[in-house]
């Protein structure tokens, strides 16, 4: 975990209560003022703004497993015998995933940053909708970063020389290495989230509009 966030996010990411708070108390206030601004007319509301915060908060939550499963992985592979070092490869790991997510985190919130200051009016709501987002945007862009570090352990494995033994005969069926098919399909599932949402609506978009139900804020949405 230590990795994964910075020193002063750190308290506010391991008490998850605090996250699941903040998100939603957004979501609340955003009803709460949908109904008071559209108080008969429910496709003005923006439900795709609702959703992406629940889905968001749901799967940013899992993602915070990703280090400790990794760490798993590691042990997993070393009790095995499939490699000869553990603590050289979760330091090595560790420091890249932190490279990374730093990286990605700032890329991801500048561009988030960017995009709403270009498309938005600098209204009250849209000013906090635009810091509300661009802190989603950074977190999303550290979990992005550590599953890339993640994504290289075959290239850092060969880097660093550490061999691999595999035992063909092995109970898992894959010659020992089932550990890193685990949490690969992991990380599949949480990559795959931001797929599965983007086609949902898309299809939801695409229905309504052959139905001649769209919210006049389908425009916007797509």
């Amino acid at each position: 975990m230590k990795i994964f966030i910075s020193n002063r996010l750190k308290f506010f990411l391991n008490n998850h209560i605090y996250l699941d708070f903040l998100l939603m108390t957004i979501c609340i206030f955003y009803f709460l003022f949908n109904l008071y601004k559209y108080p008969k007319d429910y496709k003005q509301w923006d439900f795709l703004f609702f959703t992406a915060v629940v889905v968001f908060g749901i799967t940013f939550k899992l993602s915070l497993d990703i280090p400790k499963k990794m760490d798993i992985t590691i042990k997993r592979l070393f009790y095995r015998g499939i490699i000869n070092s553990e603590e050289h490869l979760k330091i090595q790991l560790e420091k890249k995933a932190s490279n990374f997510a730093r990286f990605w985190g700032i890329l991801l919130g500048i561009g988030v940053f960017l995009g709403w200051m270009v498309g938005l009016e600098l209204k009250a709501w849209n000013i906090f909708l635009i810091i509300f987002e661009t802190f989603l945007a950074y977190l999303a862009g550290r979990t992005f970063g550590i599953m890339v570090a993640y994504g290289t352990l075959g290239y850092l494995l060969k880097k660093e020389n550490i061999l691999l033994s595999l035992k063909p005969d092995h109970i898992d069926g894959a010659a020992g290495l089932k550990p890193i098919g685990d949490f690969y399909f992991f990380q599949a599932i949480i990559a795959s989230v931001p797929a599965f949402f983007i086609g949902t609506w898309s299809l939801l978009l695409t229905l309504w509009s052959k139905n001649g139900y769209i919210p006049q804020s389908a425009l916007v949405w797509k």
